[in-house]
């Protein structure tokens, strides 16, 4: 799974960024806006602020966890072909 570990951290941290970017910042932002009625604008730089930190975070935590499931050989169970 990680035999290219340079390719592998970047798609890695580049899935990170897309879904904290997309989904975290922008469409969460947007449904609290939705649902209580707050503007967009006043919420959205604590929301970014606490994405920025976290970001480096659950970029650690998962790479750790699928470290971990490729020690413990999960994803040779998928590579195999029938």
């Amino acid at each position: 799974f990680f035999k290219g570990y340079v390719w592998a951290s970047a798609f890695l941290i580049a899935g990170c960024v897309g879904v904290s970017l997309l989904v975290d910042m922008v469409m969460n932002t947007l449904w609290l806006t939705i649902l209580y009625g707050q503007a967009f604008y006043v919420i959205f730089p604590a929301r970014a602020l606490k994405n920025i930190i976290m970001w480096p975070i659950q970029t650690a935590v998962l790479f750790a966890v699928l470290k971990g499931l490729e020690r413990a050989g999960i994803f040779r169970l998928f590579g195999e072909r029938a």
